[in-house]
């Protein structure tokens, strides 16, 4: 279940929403693991949100190991496309999309 506040950030980019956002608590920062290509970016897209968000950057391997062994993330975005997919697949993300090209 992804947190209703996604939704804000859903409209500036394509996500993979993380399955385990569902046993985040809505008062705590968004979660969000970020390939570290994408690092710039997001920082500067971040920073106009009035809500907390608490980026973890790395590997998309990497974060995506993370995520596997269960550490929660509300969202993730990933330099390829195959670990957002393998993570649907494994029903551990309820979806995924492209967000840049």
């Amino acid at each position: 279940m992804v947190r209703p506040r996604l939704s804000t950030l859903a409209a500036r980019f394509a996500l993979v929403a993380c399955a385990s956002a569902s046993a985040a608590t809505a008062a705590g920062p968004l979660r969000v693991a970020v390939a570290a290509n994408f690092r710039a970016a997001f920082g500067t897209v971040s920073a106009g949100f009035e809500e907390p968000i608490e980026a973890t950057y790395g590997s998309s391997g990497l974060l995506y190991a993370q995520i596997t062994q269960g550490r929660p993330f509300d969202v993730f975005l990933s330099a390829d496309r195959l670990r957002p997919l393998k993570l649907v697949e494994q029903g551990r993300a309820e979806g995924a999309a492209v967000y840049a090209r």
